[in-house]
């Protein structure tokens, strides 16, 4: 973590802008925004929502890196309070329809993903060890980073970042499932009670 300093400027900004954030999109805020986290931790990252007890929350988001952790906790804890806002040091589980976007390679306009008939197998190997394989037969082609950002954005989605980085160990995105594990397959919408 950088100095307190640029944490310090960090929230300081936000606490002067937060109204304006909360109030419509201003991709230039949202940009400075960006901008004023990277200062802090390049490897940190952020999301807005719709908050639990407030409004609006901010997550300051360790990227599903174990070793940012304890950055994000700091960054947060350091948060001053501001009306209408909470914050968190993980992405949060949503309520949501399951559809998202992700950036494409080839083009301006972003991939459209629904991931509500998506199907997931959790293994559990005798070094304890937890892997979940995503399936869903309808992807667009993506590469493996596409494949993982996807995955990673539904399992966030549904568990949250921070029973994500507790409770599994890897996670891939497939278009079919191998043969041996096709009976062991359960809806997406059943992941949170399976791991709980």
């Amino acid at each position: 973590m950088k100095s307190n300093r640029h944490l310090s400027n960090f929230w300081n900004w936000f606490a002067a802008n937060a109204e304006a954030i909360s109030s419509e999109v201003h991709p230039e805020l949202l940009e400075t925004l960006d901008n004023k986290l990277g200062q802090v931790d390049l490897r940190l990252s952020w999301e807005i929502g719709p908050g639990r007890h407030e409004p609006w929350f901010l997550a300051i988001s360790p990227n599903l890196d174990k070793a940012l952790v304890n950055d994000a906790r700091e960054a947060v804890a350091q948060a001053p309070e501001i009306p209408g806002w909470e914050f968190y040091a993980t992405r949060q589980p949503k309520q949501w329809d399951f559809q998202f976007e992700i950036e494409s390679d080839s083009s301006d306009e972003p991939i459209h993903l629904n991931a509500s008939d998506w199907q997931f197998v959790l293994l559990r190997y005798p070094d304890g060890l937890r892997e979940i394989i995503l399936t869903s037969p309808n992807l667009p082609p993506l590469t493996d980073d596409q494949r993982w950002q996807a995955a990673a954005i539904v399992l966030e989605g549904v568990l949250g970042e921070e029973a994500l980085l507790a409770n599994v160990d890897e996670f891939e995105l497939v278009s079919s499932i191998e043969p041996r594990f096709a009976d062991k397959q359960r809806p997406i919408s059943a992941l949170k009670a399976v791991m709980a």
